[in-house]
């Protein structure tokens, strides 16, 4: 009997399509036949069904195992991944998926359900059995945590990114759903992505804060000082209304100042003695900068967005190599980039406010090179230099940004500063007459003062101020020397007077210490209650005397001022005379 018709006979006579009837004929003839090739037909038969006999319980024991391994793999711990794509089979009977676990590393799981490998898309999180053979299904949760990066290049499945610490770039796939964004040109070159490099995915672009400032370090966020120049300095510097005027010709006629070759960019260096208002006068500068961004655009003061950067040293400088380059780095993109946001006004025009940049005590950062030994700060301050370059920083010189800085030793900063940077420098110096009267008028205000019945409170002013001033800067006034100061090359001394060392803040301080005094006196129940004009020269005299017991041969050039180019030898503190000052009103 041929091999094919055995077969033939096999499957006939095992298949329920022939009828019953023809397949015990053919048994039959199968039995009683004496050939070789029908025993060796009957035998098989025989094996097949003695095999079959046990078949149906095998397959429900092999299907309980199943079942049991299956449901060990679901409840069982599971491992979180990252789907990339499906590994084509090449004639393999298994599906398997490519993805990236936690820490990066890649692995190639089996798909047991078609279905849902069918329906997964790249970047979606899925679940893997404790081992990682197989994946088990998509993750519920979504992935929206992670590192942030600035979109440099889109190149089809993939995209290339920077992080905002450093230059380096990288490489990396990207999500179905990013893609589907770049395919609808919704993602713009420099839009903030969510990341991973580790698995090296970038997910999809970060939603704009409710706060568009939110990521800025060195943005400051307090309230505007509430210092108005005309009301709060006795003697204010000019060139608090000269930016302001130029900041207001930036937001409304730029054109006109273009026509001139004219920097958008204003840099001013405030520099003087310690407690001579340079800080008091960049707050009215910062202040009435804000009163013209607001009369400009409609929009009240408290409604216009955050635009001061301060510099902070705890924020620039870091222990770590190379850090502080970076810090410098991103204070200027900062900067630059604070001064590309815009608000609209009242009117719905889109306007470009002015950044303002604040290095106070600039002479931390900004000394003159060489100084340093190991040349971990000349590095840093480098690094500024070529950064806030306006000739070469070509981001700065085009933008509205008013750059204040801060120094009470102009002698000590880098010249390259100023040769680079450019704007001017503010002297403050110590009161002269006219200055020291006019600070006097706005302490004394609205403070009660002492005086005859029914006089009006501005003539009380009005004498005290006159009469403290003529104290201090009249002939009689001068002719008490507080301290005697030698210098080399010479044998005649020079005599200093309380009004050589005068400053808004000693002024300050001896204002508080007469209303204090006054305030006192009429809680004991003074007859004249208010300011006097001798409580208020003793307290000057105090202060003062205060100053001058600090004064040495070696710091005496930060309190009086000295010629340039002259050595002290000695100074000599003379004591007060029997006479108080007060009685020179006599």
């Amino acid at each position: 009997m041929p091999t094919v018709k055995k077969i033939q006979t096999s499957v006939m006579l095992l298949t329920d399509k022939v009828p019953l009837a023809h397949r015990r004929i053919l048994l039959a003839d199968i039995c009683q036949s004496d050939s070789e090739e029908a025993a060796k037909l009957l035998d098989r038969l025989l094996k097949a069904a003695a095999q079959g006999d046990g078949g149906e319980d095998h397959f429900k024991e092999k299907t309980k195992e199943l079942e049991a391994l299956i449901e060990g793999l679901e409840n069982g711990p599971q491992r979180s991944a990252v789907f990339l794509n499906l590994v084509p089979a090449n004639g393999a009977p298994l599906t398997r998926a490519l993805v990236k676990l936690s820490d990066g590393t890649p692995a190639y799981p089996i798909v047991p359900d078609a279905v849902l490998g069918e329906s997964l898309k790249r970047g979606d999180s899925v679940l893997l059995s404790a081992r990682g053979e197989a994946l088990l299904s998509r993750d519920a949760g979504s992935i929206d945590v992670g590192e942030e990066a600035r979109l440099e290049r889109w190149m089809g499945d993939r995209v290339e990114v920077s992080l905002r610490t450093g230059d380096e770039r990288h490489l990396l796939h990207v999500a179905e759903t990013l893609r589907a964004r770049l395919e609808a040109d919704e993602v713009p070159k420099g839009t903030a992505l969510l990341v991973c490099l580790r698995r090296a995915i970038a997910f999809d672009m970060i939603p704009s804060p409710i706060d568009p400032l939110s990521g800025f370090r060195f943005l400051s966020r307090e309230p505007v000082p509430d210092v108005i120049a005309a009301r709060d300095i006795g003697d204010p510097p000019e060139f608090i209304e000269r930016i302001a005027e130029v900041c207001r010709q930036e937001m409304t006629s730029p054109e006109r100042r273009r026509r001139y070759g004219l920097r958008r960019s204003i840099t001013m260096l405030l520099t003087g003695v310690s407690g001579s208002g340079k800080t008091l006068s960049l707050n009215a500068a910062i202040r009435r900068i804000y009163e013209v961004m607001s009369d400009v655009t409609g929009l009240p003061i408290g409604a216009l967005p955050p635009r001061v950067i301060r510099l902070k040293m705890s924020k620039l400088l870091s222990q770590w190599l190379g850090k502080s380059d970076k810090n410098a780095d991103r204070l200027v993109d900062e900067i630059t980039e604070l001064a590309g946001h815009t608000v609209t006004d009242a009117s719905g025009r889109t306007v470009e406010l002015p950044v303002i940049v604040v290095l106070e005590e600039f002479d931390g950062i900004a000394r003159r090179r060489g100084l340093d030994h190991d040349g971990i700060y000349d590095r840093i301050q480098t690094t500024l230099l070529q950064r806030l370059d306006h000739t070469a920083n070509a981001a700065l010189r085009d933008s509205l940004i008013v750059m204040f800085a801060t120094t009470n030793v102009p002698h000590l900063l880098d010249p390259a500063w100023l040769r680079r940077v450019g704007g001017r420098t503010c002297t403050f110096g110590r009161l002269r007459r006219r200055a020291f009267a006019a600070v006097l008028d706005k302490q004394l205000r609205d403070r009660p003062l002492a005086g005859d019945n029914g006089t009006a409170p501005d003539e009380l002013k009005r004498r005290l101020v006159r009469n403290v001033t003529g104290a201090l800067f009249s002939p009689n006034g001068a002719a008490r020397p507080l301290i005697e100061i030698q210098f080399a090359g010479t044998t005649t001394p020079c005599f200093k007077h309380g009004r050589d060392f005068l400053t808004g803040s000693v002024v300050d301080r001896a204002v508080q210490q007469a209303a204090e005094a006054a305030c006192q006196a009429e809680q004991a129940g003074a007859d004249t209650p208010g300011i006097t004009i001798h409580g208020l020269l003793d307290a000057i005299e105090d202060q003062v005397r205060a100053v001058v017991e600090s004064v040495t041969p070696a710091n005496v050039a930060e309190f009086v001022d000295v010629p340039d180019g002259t050595r002290v030898t000695n100074t000599r503190r003379i004591e007060a005379q029997a006479i108080p000052a007060r009685d020179i009103l006599r």
